[in-house]
């Protein structure tokens, strides 16, 4: 099947996963919003990147204003109704990781939370999740 005309949402994430067991994952993730290739060593860092990343961006549009005791010259925007797009579909949908491959649609990032969906690397619903723990449990599913 061609990736050559396929669609790749700015708020997805291409994870693919080089090792893991069901409760610990390593390996990368690709988005549009970035050339860059992010690794983590467990589904936290892969989060914490992934959200730093969308506030960076300012799409998926955070649920609340991050605040600091230090000094912040707002250099993130709140909202980009039309993100900057780094990664073609074409070149996201050809990366697969060693032992599982998944993309991420995050839909909102409301109560400091990810609501979105799952899907598996041909395009398949895994499932919904309203929160991240739910994410964590289908990502689980896929060892069982």
């Amino acid at each position: 099947m061609s990736t050559e005309n396929k669609y790749f949402p700015p708020n997805g994430l291409r994870v693919c996963i080089e090792k893991g067991d069901g409760v610990h994952l390593e390996g990368r993730f690709y988005s549009p919003l970035s050339e860059k290739v992010f690794s983590f060593c467990d589904f936290q860092e892969l989060l914490l990147k992934a959200d730093s990343l969308f506030d960076q961006v300012g799409y998926p549009q955070s649920f609340q204003k991050k605040r600091s005791f230090q000094q912040e010259d707002n250099k993130y925007p709140a909202y980009n109704a039309h993100p900057t797009i780094y990664r073609q579909a074409g070149e996201i949908l050809k990366m697969e990781g060693g032992e599982a491959t998944f993309d991420i649609l995050v839909v909102s990032r409301s109560k400091a939370n990810w609501q979105g969906f799952v899907n598996d690397k041909a395009g398949k619903r895994i499932g919904r999740f309203q929160d991240v723990v739910q994410l964590i449990n289908y990502l689980a599913a896929i060892y069982e």
